[in-house]
């Protein structure tokens, strides 16, 4: 079927006379055949009805006196037609009267005694005629049929050569006509739509004559081709004028493009050296405020002005980050950087940084963590870190009374959910998708303040990088909840990279030299300051060639190379500071007000150890040195002593049990200031509740709620604990 579809209509139209034909030629012989197969009867009888009525004739005698031997005579009278194979003549009583036959029969096969019947014995090529005798003797005569089918067959070859020769013509005049009528005009109109479908030419017509079907179908593709050219006519005008006007657009994009370029480059470069600008100042304002908050000297009063110096920076200095990773975002150049996570620990570090402001607020802050989620996770912490930040922030913002939740909870699917809930303002239903929107800030013009409206917009890009969504569900004056869950591989245990949190007064081991290269002095100074009282020698260098003077004289055991300097940039200076071989091992740390990913590589490439950004965090310019010098810092007392850790062998002495009915209450309302101020009280109460106190004191600090809660309602429930 699939070959006949792919043949040319002049082949179908053979191909279908061939067999119409070849079927009538079939039809005609096998009507032949059968009617030479139904005649057969009628032309054995004609054979064989004289030597029949001779034979009966003559036997009438032999039959009346039953004489078997002129019966015999008169049945070899036969043999001069060898045609006839048997003869036998049957009494009225079956008996046999006389027998003749030419093949070696045992015995002639009996039909019925029906009178003038024949009877064709097929397996035996032969027909036998029934003659009835006088007194109920019958005559049987049995006849080959051979010459009959031998004329039969010639009859039929002669029968289909005539109707092969008349189909043939037949089938060969109507294909001439079909020719002429059909597949010539057919064709033509094929090799003409060729051409238009090739060369694109329109002008181009079939000729036509007559009023058929075939006619009709080439009038139809004339009259198409003259449509189809008058639009073509007004398309090319049309082009024409299109081409005109795009060329002039296409000029007029081009500029735009060159202008939005250059717009773009324009862009970049404010924003770097707007952070550059910004994170020099910031450097000496935060620096110096990290320096002081561990100088024991500060009354209270001084140490919480410099605790709002401090926070008022690191709030310009967020602004600034918030920013730039937008134009990171709209750019794609935002990555992910992952690395085992010690879950717990960090979410209490999150938690530890906002809950101030909650309680600054009068709000109720409650950190519930299911016992099931894993210890450590394979995240970009800084990512995660500033999504959890910026939807706390948000939430305590937006929330003048009740309380803020940071729920986690591991899904059935095997996903880690984040949930941040608050009794705030709530959002519109109209608004929802609203907030994810760059620059978009709700509330009124109060709520406003401290934000440039990216947080939402940044979190849910990094969400959605890390394989999750923030989804949203808030009710005008009840509150907003904010979620996202994520696939995140667990990891097994490793040592923490624990935060200095206590004084470093010093180090053990013999004196370390640090170079500081900065071509800003406030800078070098910041840095001096930072690390001349904890013992380290501090020698300076205004820009990288003169760093490499210094450094080959004085050979320091570290060095703060900035990035960018005149002159000499650190790059430079540190590949010239590696290709010596006094300066392959010592350790270099990169420091720029630059925060862009290349930076980053562009210094390893160059073969610096680690690279800090402006301004400098102490805690982890401490923590890098003490990395890359293998220092171990030493660290003042603590200015008040810590309360003794709970005795865990023996039984807790529980206080009264109105005083256990307020510690449960507290701990269902998740309010871990109350808490501990309980705490305290329970201590000045009596002695022995010390214990115990200590022991919520430190479940508190440490947000752990359903501890709380379980150690209160097992005493409730006349559990020792």
């Amino acid at each position: 079927m699939i070959m006949f579809r792919q043949l040319s209509i002049r082949r179908k139209l053979i191909f279908v006379l061939f067999m119409a034909a070849l079927l009538a030629f079939a039809a005609a012989s096998t009507a032949f055949v059968l009617f030479e197969r139904l005649t057969l009867e009628k032309r054995a009888r004609q054979i064989m009805a004289p030597y029949a009525q001779l034979v009966s004739v003559g036997a009438e005698a032999a039959v009346a006196f039953e004489d078997s031997a002129l019966a015999q005579e008169i049945l070899n009278t036969l043999r001069a037609n060898p045609q006839i194979l048997e003869a036998q003549i049957n009494l009225g009583d079956n008996r046999v009267l006389a027998r003749y036959g030419i093949r070696p029969f045992a015995k002639l096969l009996l039909y019925p005694t029906k009178s003038d019947d024949v009877y064709v014995h097929r397996d035996r090529n032969a027909v036998v005629l029934v003659q009835n005798l006088r007194d109920g003797a019958h005559l049987y005569l049995a006849m080959n049929l051979d010459e009959v089918n031998r004329q039969t067959r010639n009859t039929l070859l002669v029968f289909a050569a005539g109707m092969a020769v008349l189909l043939g013509g037949v089938t060969l005049g109507l294909l001439a006509a079909l020719q002429q009528a059909i597949i010539r005009p057919i064709s033509t109109l094929a090799r003409t739509v060729e051409q238009v479908r090739s060369r694109a030419d329109y002008h181009q017509r079939v000729p036509t004559t007559g009023t058929d079907e075939v006619a009709q179908l080439g009038q139809s593709f004339n009259a198409m081709m003259e449509a189809i050219q008058k639009h073509e006519d007004a398309q090319r005008h049309h082009k024409d004028q299109l081409e005109e006007t795009v060329q002039q657009r296409t000029a007029e994009l081009l500029l735009a493009r060159d202008k939005a370029e250059a717009a773009s480059q324009a862009k970049s470069a404010f924003l770097a050296n707007m952070s550059h600008e910004l994170r020099t100042p910031l450097n000496g304002i935060l620096g110096y405020a990290q320096i002081m908050q561990q100088d024991k000297r500060l009354g209270e009063w001084q140490r919480a002005g410099v605790n709002v110096i401090r926070q008022s920076g690191e709030h310009l200095l967020m602004l600034i980050n918030d920013i730039l990773d937008f134009a990171k975002i709209e750019a794609g150049k935002t990555s992910l950087f992952q690395d085992d996570v010690q879950l717990v620990q960090f979410v209490q570090t999150i938690v530890a940084m906002v809950v101030v402001k909650a309680e600054q607020k009068g709000l109720k802050f409650i950190c519930d963590i299911a016992p099931d989620v894993p210890q450590w996770i394979r995240i970009d912490e800084k990512l995660l870190r500033q999504v959890l930040l910026n939807l706390l922030s948000n939430a305590i913002k937006f929330t003048d009374r009740g309380q803020v939740m940071l729920q986690m909870r591991v899904t059935p699917s095997a996903r880690l959910r984040f949930e941040v809930r608050d009794t705030g303002s709530g959002i519109a239903a109209s608004e929802l998708e609203t907030i994810f929107q760059p620059f978009e800030q709700l509330g009124n013009a109060q709520r406003r303040l401290g934000g440039t409206g990216l947080g939402l917009t940044i979190s849910r890009q990094y969400i959605r990088l890390m394989g999750g969504d923030i989804q949203v569900e808030s009710l005008l004056g009840q509150g907003s909840t904010f979620w996202f869950e994520l696939e995140v591989p667990m990891v097994a245990a490793t040592e923490p990279a624990t935060a200095m949190t206590r004084i470093v007064t010093g180090y053990q081991g013999p004196r370390k030299t640090v170079l500081v290269v900065d071509d800003v002095a406030e800078n070098r100074a910041v840095v001096a300051d930072m690390l001349k009282p904890l013992g380290l020698e501090v020698i300076e260098a205004a820009n990288g060639r003169e760093a490499l003077e210094i450094a080959q004289n004085l050979l320091p055991h570290l060095i703060l190379m900035d990035l960018v300097m005149p002159e000499m940039d650190g790059l430079e200076a540190t590949l010239h500071l590696r290709r010596l071989a006094a300066f392959q091992k010592v350790p270099i740390i990169m420091v720029s007000a630059s925060v862009s990913d290349s930076d980053h590589e562009k210094s390893a490439c160059a073969g610096a150890n680690a690279f800090l950004s402006k301004p400098i965090d102490l805690n982890a310019l401490l923590w890098q040195i003490a990395l890359t010098l293998q220092l171990h810092w030493t660290y003042a007392l603590p200015r008040e002593n810590p309360s003794p850790e709970p005795e865990t062998a023996a039984p807790l002495m529980m206080p009264p049990a109105e005083e256990m009915e307020i510690l449960h209450h507290l701990s269902k309302l998740g309010n871990m200031q109350a808490i501990q101020q309980r705490a305290a009280y329970l201590a000045e109460l009596d002695p022995r509740y010390g214990p115990l106190a200590s022991q919520l004191s430190l479940l508190a600090k440490s947000y752990q709620s359903k501890a709380i809660l379980n150690l209160v309602e097992q005493w409730l429930k006349g559990n020792q604990v």
